[in-house]
C-alpha cells in the first residue's frame, strides 16, 4: 500500500481477507502473485488507473523495501502476465516476454513438496544478486546475461571458488531458458524434459 501511495495514488479505509493452500516457503513465488493480488485488487477497487506493469514494479518495490531481498522482476511478471498453457521467456532487460505454447501430450508436471523451507531472505539472495553484479562489473558488461562460460573463466582467478560458481549457475541457466525456448518452439518434450 505505501508503495502505491508513493505514486500519489490515494487509498481510502478497507478490509481485505486473503487465504490460499500453497505451503509457506514452498518456492512457488507465492509472495509475488500475494503482492500482485493486493496491487490488483487495490487498482480496482479505487480506480487507481494503474498498468499491469505499473502494478508488478509497485510488488517488486514492496520486496526491496519492506521484506529486504533486492529481488528482480521474474516473480511478479509471470504472475500478472502468465498465460494459460504457456511458458514465458521473459528479458529482464527490456520487460517483455514472448510467450510459448506447450503440449505436453501424455505427459504431466509434477509439484513435489520436499518440505525443504525456500527462503529468499535467509538463502542470502541479496548476497547472490551483489556477487553477479560484482563478477559483472569486473568483465565490463552489464549483466551476466551477457557473458558466456569463457568469458567467466577469463576472471576465474580473481573471484573465490563460491563466487565463481554461482556466476556460472547464472550463466548455465540462462543458456538453459534459450535450449527451452526452443524446445517448445520445436515441439521437443524429451528435450524440454532435459533442461
Amino acid at each position: 500500500m505505501a508503495e502505491i501511495q508513493k505514486l500519489g495514488k490515494t487509498i481510502k479505509n478497507f478490509n481485505m481477507v486473503f487465504g490460499g493452500d500453497i505451503p509457506s516457503g514452498s518456492g512457488m513465488s507465492s509472495s509475488a502473485a500475494l503482492e500482485n493480488s493486493v496491487v490488483f485488487g487495490l487498482n480496482e477497487l479505487f480506480n487507481l488507473g494503474l498498468s499491469k506493469t505499473e502494478m508488478i514494479f509497485i510488488s517488486q518495490k514492496a520486496e526491496h523495501n519492506y521484506v529486504g531481498v533486492n529481488c528482480g522482476i521474474m516473480d511478479q511478471y509471470a504472475s500478472m502476465f502468465g498465460i494459460k498453457n504457456h511458458a514465458l521467456l521473459l528479458d529482464c532487460r527490456s520487460i517483455e516476454a514472448k510467450p510459448f505454447e506447450i503440449n505436453f501430450e501424455n505427459y504431466e508436471l509434477m509439484l513435489i513438496n520436499t518440505n525443504v523451507k525456500h527462503s529468499l531472505s535467509d538463502s542470502a539472495y541479496n548476497d547472490r544478486r551483489s556477487v553477479c553484479e560484482s563478477i559483472s562489473k569486473m568483465l565490463n558488461i552489464k549483466a551476466l546475461r551477457d557473458a558466456n562460460e569463457a568469458d567467466l573463466e577469463k576472471v576465474k582467478n580473481k573471484v573465490t571458488d563460491e563466487d565463481y560458481q554461482k556466476a556460472l549457475f547464472v550463466i548455465q541457466e540462462n543458456e538453459r531458458a534459450e535450449q527451452a525456448s526452443a524446445a517448445m518452439q520445436n515441439g521437443d518434450l524429451e528435450m524440454l524434459g532435459g533442461n
